[in-house]
Protein backbone atom coordinates (compact mmCIF):
# COMPACT_ATOMS: atom_id res chain seq x y z
CA UNK A 1 0.00 0.00 0.00
CA UNK A 2 1.18 3.51 -0.72
CA UNK A 3 1.65 5.30 2.62
CA UNK A 4 3.67 8.34 1.52
CA UNK A 5 3.76 10.20 -1.76
CA UNK A 6 5.85 13.27 -2.44
CA UNK A 7 6.67 15.31 -5.53
CA UNK A 8 10.01 16.94 -6.32
CA UNK A 9 10.83 19.84 -8.60
CA UNK A 10 13.63 17.81 -10.19
CA UNK A 11 12.53 15.85 -13.24
CA UNK A 12 13.79 13.81 -16.15
CA UNK A 13 13.44 16.83 -18.39
CA UNK A 14 15.74 18.77 -16.06
CA UNK A 15 18.26 15.92 -16.14
CA UNK A 16 18.19 15.98 -19.94
CA UNK A 17 18.65 19.75 -20.08
CA UNK A 18 21.59 19.70 -17.67
CA UNK A 19 23.19 16.82 -19.58
CA UNK A 20 22.80 18.70 -22.88
CA UNK A 21 24.32 21.85 -21.43
CA UNK A 22 27.08 20.02 -19.56
CA UNK A 23 28.18 18.08 -22.62
CA UNK A 24 27.42 20.73 -25.25
CA UNK A 25 24.97 18.53 -27.16
CA UNK A 26 21.36 18.91 -28.30
CA UNK A 27 18.38 17.81 -26.21
CA UNK A 28 17.59 14.80 -28.42
CA UNK A 29 21.13 13.40 -28.09
CA UNK A 30 21.17 14.14 -24.35
CA UNK A 31 17.93 12.19 -23.91
CA UNK A 32 19.40 9.22 -25.80
CA UNK A 33 22.55 9.25 -23.66
CA UNK A 34 20.52 9.60 -20.48
CA UNK A 35 18.63 6.42 -21.29
CA UNK A 36 21.39 4.33 -22.90
CA UNK A 37 24.33 5.25 -20.64
CA UNK A 38 22.61 6.73 -17.60
CA UNK A 39 24.60 6.02 -14.46
CA UNK A 40 26.89 3.41 -16.00
CA UNK A 41 30.39 4.41 -14.86
CA UNK A 42 32.29 1.93 -17.02
CA UNK A 43 34.81 3.06 -19.60
CA UNK A 44 34.00 6.17 -21.59
CA UNK A 45 30.52 6.39 -20.03
CA UNK A 46 31.84 8.21 -16.96
CA UNK A 47 31.37 11.67 -18.46
CA UNK A 48 27.62 11.16 -18.94
CA UNK A 49 27.20 9.48 -15.55
CA UNK A 50 29.16 12.20 -13.76
CA UNK A 51 26.86 14.90 -15.19
CA UNK A 52 23.69 12.97 -14.30
CA UNK A 53 24.72 11.65 -10.88
CA UNK A 54 24.43 14.90 -8.86
CA UNK A 55 20.87 15.44 -10.09
CA UNK A 56 19.87 11.84 -9.43
CA UNK A 57 21.42 12.15 -5.97
CA UNK A 58 19.12 15.08 -5.22
CA UNK A 59 16.22 12.72 -5.88
CA UNK A 60 17.70 9.72 -4.05
CA UNK A 61 18.73 11.90 -1.12
CA UNK A 62 15.24 13.35 -0.78
CA UNK A 63 13.80 9.85 -1.06
CA UNK A 64 16.05 8.63 1.76
CA UNK A 65 15.09 11.65 3.88
CA UNK A 66 11.38 10.93 3.40
CA UNK A 67 11.86 7.25 4.23
CA UNK A 68 13.84 8.14 7.35
CA UNK A 69 11.08 10.51 8.52
CA UNK A 70 8.45 7.86 7.80
CA UNK A 71 10.45 5.19 9.63
CA UNK A 72 10.88 7.38 12.71
CA UNK A 73 7.17 8.18 12.71
CA UNK A 74 5.93 4.64 12.18
CA UNK A 75 8.72 2.88 14.10
CA UNK A 76 8.50 -0.89 14.00
CA UNK A 77 4.84 -0.87 12.98
CA UNK A 78 5.43 -0.25 9.28
CA UNK A 79 8.58 -0.79 7.26
CA UNK A 80 9.38 0.36 3.73
CA UNK A 81 10.01 -2.91 1.93
CA UNK A 82 10.78 -1.66 -1.56
CA UNK A 83 10.83 1.35 -3.81
CA UNK A 84 9.08 1.19 -7.17
CA UNK A 85 10.23 3.68 -9.78
CA UNK A 86 7.74 4.88 -12.38
CA UNK A 87 7.73 7.50 -15.11
CA UNK A 88 10.00 8.03 -18.06
CA UNK A 89 13.14 8.61 -16.02
CA UNK A 90 12.80 5.19 -14.42
CA UNK A 91 14.30 4.06 -17.72
CA UNK A 92 17.65 5.70 -16.95
CA UNK A 93 20.20 2.90 -16.97
CA UNK A 94 21.22 1.81 -13.45
CA UNK A 95 18.96 4.31 -11.67
CA UNK A 96 17.28 1.57 -9.63
CA UNK A 97 20.73 0.39 -8.51
CA UNK A 98 21.54 3.93 -7.33
CA UNK A 99 18.30 4.14 -5.33
CA UNK A 100 19.08 0.80 -3.68
CA UNK A 101 22.63 1.94 -2.89
CA UNK A 102 21.61 5.29 -1.37
CA UNK A 103 18.50 4.18 0.52
CA UNK A 104 19.47 0.62 1.41
CA UNK A 105 16.05 -0.51 0.17
CA UNK A 106 15.53 -2.78 -2.82
CA UNK A 107 14.39 -0.66 -5.74
CA UNK A 108 12.69 -1.94 -8.87
CA UNK A 109 11.31 -0.45 -12.05
CA UNK A 110 7.52 -0.55 -12.05
CA UNK A 111 5.83 -2.69 -14.66
CA UNK A 112 2.31 -1.46 -15.42
CA UNK A 113 1.77 -4.41 -17.75
CA UNK A 114 2.33 -7.07 -15.06
CA UNK A 115 -1.40 -7.80 -14.77
CA UNK A 116 -2.26 -7.51 -18.42
CA UNK A 117 -2.22 -9.97 -21.27
CA UNK A 118 -0.48 -9.07 -24.50
CA UNK A 119 1.12 -10.86 -27.43
CA UNK A 120 4.61 -12.13 -26.55
CA UNK A 121 6.09 -10.33 -29.56
CA UNK A 122 5.29 -7.00 -27.83
CA UNK A 123 7.15 -7.85 -24.61
CA UNK A 124 10.39 -5.96 -25.34
CA UNK A 125 8.54 -2.89 -26.55
CA UNK A 126 6.19 -2.85 -23.58
CA UNK A 127 9.08 -3.31 -21.13
CA UNK A 128 10.87 -0.35 -22.69
CA UNK A 129 7.88 2.01 -22.54
CA UNK A 130 6.28 0.61 -19.39
CA UNK A 131 7.57 3.13 -16.84
CA UNK A 132 6.28 6.01 -18.98
CA UNK A 133 2.80 4.49 -18.98
CA UNK A 134 2.51 3.68 -15.27
CA UNK A 135 0.00 6.40 -14.46
CA UNK A 136 -2.03 5.91 -17.66
CA UNK A 137 -2.18 2.14 -17.21
CA UNK A 138 -3.13 2.48 -13.56
CA UNK A 139 -5.92 4.92 -14.34
CA UNK A 140 -7.21 2.71 -17.13
CA UNK A 141 -7.32 -0.34 -14.84
CA UNK A 142 -8.63 1.27 -11.67
CA UNK A 143 -12.25 0.31 -12.35
CA UNK A 144 -11.45 -3.22 -13.50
Amino acid sequence: FIRVSRGLDTSGVEITKILAKGMGIDIKRANELKRKIGLDMSGSNKQVANVILPIVDVITGETKRIIDIFSRKEGAILKVERIILAGGSAGILKIADRFTEVTGIKTIIGNPWSRTEYPLRLQKTLEAIGPSFSVAAGLAMRNI
